[in-house]
């Protein structure tokens, strides 16, 4: 699969190399048009730095075919190869590696360490290396290092953003309104560029009306994304081309490599631009979408909220009526809730905290033995636990205290996590151990029922 890989790499080298150099105008080895940096780092970047002999051997077969010079070919291949894995680490490290497209300050520093600082590697060493060979004057060293250095920061600027978003998964979907104003942005942009490179309408003026394309872009950016602006900005290089090279379009005049390297910058300088103007326009698209959410969330809260209530509301209303209190034991930290019925049922006020030990303390003294005795059964075995006992109301005689029948259940699982208990008091259907029995309930008297709100864990105090 690697190999594979290594051999689609290098193929697509040479081929665009062979297109790029059919452009070169001011030596044979050097044009203002080279897609193969932006193939190559964008491979890199998916790949990983293991790739770059498949780009070694790319440059090295498209120069040899067309110098015929070994040593310089390998000089320029070894320069084009060094550009691109110096690229491909300064984007790995400092801009996001193949996610330098999503942030604008990733993206700038994509633009500054891997377009326009690596390139000058390779448009020195292959300058230095025709000069060495003889393929070139010394008088032609300027203008070659020049087109050497835009070429491949255009190419870079062109290819590698548009392959490496185009290899990221879509965020968006593709619902048939959005095909449809995709087809608009297309035949717009083809119409654009006829218009302002081409003889479409102007008849081959040479009117500067280049602007006409910045719009559009703004188009694509805003409401596409950073692929699809990708996408314009090569074809939008592509009508330039071949505009310019038919001495079409606002960058005609003088030399035809001169031209070509204003139309590479005017279309670099553009797609920077445009990359970023998509990124802060997706990123307000989330920020919008998850405000959106937040909205939905929040209304959605409040109206559960607003039931929750209500239910609350009407189960103290109907413990109230029918003497019924519950309670939330939470064995773990020894901290009881009881409800306010409860607080009502054993005479004490609601802002009392409670413990296992101050409800103890509540109980008649000689039941108290038997809830302790209850309670350790209960954990040790954890079976459900029932026990009767009599209650002292505070500011009560002993033969006041009335009496109160109590069961429990809880769920017990082999964890030494403890959840709360979760419980509910009835009025029971006895009578009182010191008075007559009667049909009315007392409000402190109930039959507790309680069970673990979890569906595993352990309810059982520390041996």
């Amino acid at each position: 699969m690697r190999l594979l890989v290594l051999l689609v790499v290098a193929a697509a080298y040479v081929a665009s190399g062979k297109i790029g150099l059919s452009l070169a105008f001011v030596d044979e080895s050097t044009t203002a048009v080279w897609p193969p940096a932006g193939i190559a780092l964008a491979a890199l970047l998916l790949g990983g730095l293991r790739i770059w002999p498949a780009v070694a051997a790319g440059a090295f077969l498209v120069n040899v075919t067309t110098s015929e010079n070994i040593g310089a070919s390998l000089a320029i291949a070894a320069g084009n190869t060094l550009e691109v894995v110096v690229a491909a680490w300064a984007a790995n490290r400092w801009a996001g590696g193949r996610a330098a497209f999503d942030r604008t300050g990733d993206l700038l520093r994509f633009t500054a360490m891997a377009t326009l600082g690596a390139t000058t590697i390779a448009a020195t060493i292959g300058t230095g290396a025709l000069l060495a060979a003889g393929l070139a004057l010394q008088a032609e060293a300027a203008s070659i290092w020049l087109t050497w250095w835009l070429g491949d920061a255009a190419g870079i600027m062109m290819f590698t953003p548009l392959i490496v978003l185009s290899a990221a998964p879509g965020q968006r979907r593709w619902t048939p309104a959005r095909v449809l104003e995709a087809l608009a942005l297309l035949t717009t942009l083809v119409v654009t560029a006829g218009v302002v490179f081409g003889n479409l309408v102007l008849g081959g003026l040479p009117i500067q009306l280049q602007f006409l394309t910045i719009p559009v872009m703004l188009w694509a950016a805003f409401r596409f994304g950073g692929r699809e602006t990708a996408a314009c900005a090569t074809v939008l290089s592509v009508f330039a081309i071949i505009g310019t090279l038919n001495g079409l379009g606002p960058f005609t005049g003088g030399s035809l490599n001169e031209a070509l390297l204003t139309m590479q910058g005017f279309i670099g300088v553009v797609t920077l631009m445009m990359l970023a103007v998509a990124e802060v326009a997706a990123r307000w698209r989330i920020e919008t979408e998850i405000r959106a959410l937040n909205d939905a969330l929040e209304q959605r809260v409040s109206a559960r909220t607003e039931e929750l209530a209500r239910v609350h509301t009407r189960l103290l209303e109907a413990q109230q009526v029918a003497h019924i209190g519950s309670w939330d034991w939470d064995v773990a930290s020894n901290s009881v809730w009881w409800s306010e019925e409860l607080y009502r049922g054993y005479g004490i006020s609601p802002d009392t905290p409670v413990t296992y030990e101050s409800f103890v303390s509540l109980v008649h003294p000689d039941d108290r033995a038997r809830i302790h005795a209850a309670v350790d059964a209960a954990s040790r075995t954890g079976e459900p636990f029932a026990f009767d006992h009599r209650i002292v109301r505070p500011g009560r005689a002993l033969p006041q205290a009335r009496w109160r029948s109590t069961s429990a259940t809880s769920t017990w699982a082999a964890s030494w996590r403890r959840p709360p208990k979760r419980c509910a008091i009835r009025p029971p259907r006895g009578r009182s151990r010191y008075g007559p029995r009667s049909r009315r309930r007392s409000p402190g008297s109930g039959v507790m029922t309680a069970g673990c709100n979890r569906s595993s864990g352990i309810c059982c105090p520390t041996p």
